[in-house]
């Protein structure tokens, strides 16, 4: 960033704008003993980390989306 005289901009990530996330190892069950434990849904965020941002899972048989993106 120096070479291109860019300024650093904290707010921003300084490696990408846009993540791609693609979860295809299915949602499991953990056992322990008598207990049992599943995966709860993603946390709603207050600020997107990223500018745009997909996350997409195999669910059956079909595929779900879930888009993020940087209001400001």
């Amino acid at each position: 960033m120096n070479d291109l005289d860019i300024a650093r901009d904290r707010s921003r990530n300084p490696l990408f704008d846009t993540l791609f996330i693609l979860q295809n190892i299915g949602r499991s069950v953990i056992e322990l003993g008598e207990a049992q434990g599943k995966a709860l849904s993603s946390a709603q965020h207050k600020a997107s980390k990223f500018d745009l941002s997909f996350a997409c899972w195999e669910a059956k048989d079909k595929i779900n989306v879930v888009i993020e993106y940087r209001t400001g």
